[in-house]
């Protein structure tokens, strides 16, 4: 396992929006494209969430590493 991680990246949460996407642009009726636009605005919170996840992961992994390289610099110096 590797100190930092890549992000990571949800194609299910891309496929889906570009799905909900396709379909809005190709509605012939209100209440398709009221269906069509909830679809959109439900993955749109999905990748929202996912995105919150990310962060977090992230923060926690940039202070391990900025922990570390404190550590290192007062053993240093």
């Amino acid at each position: 396992m590797a100190l930092i991680e890549a992000p990571a990246v949800d194609a299910s949460l891309l496929a889906a929006g570009e799905s909900a996407l396709e379909r809005a642009r190709s509605v012939e009726t209100i209440e398709a494209a009221y269906v069509a636009w909830e679809e959109l605005r439900a993955t749109h919170r999905a990748v929202l969430r996912q995105w919150a996840q990310e962060r977090v992961r992230l923060d926690e992994q940039g202070n391990l590493l900025l922990g570390a390289a404190r550590v290192a610099f007062n053993e240093a110096g």
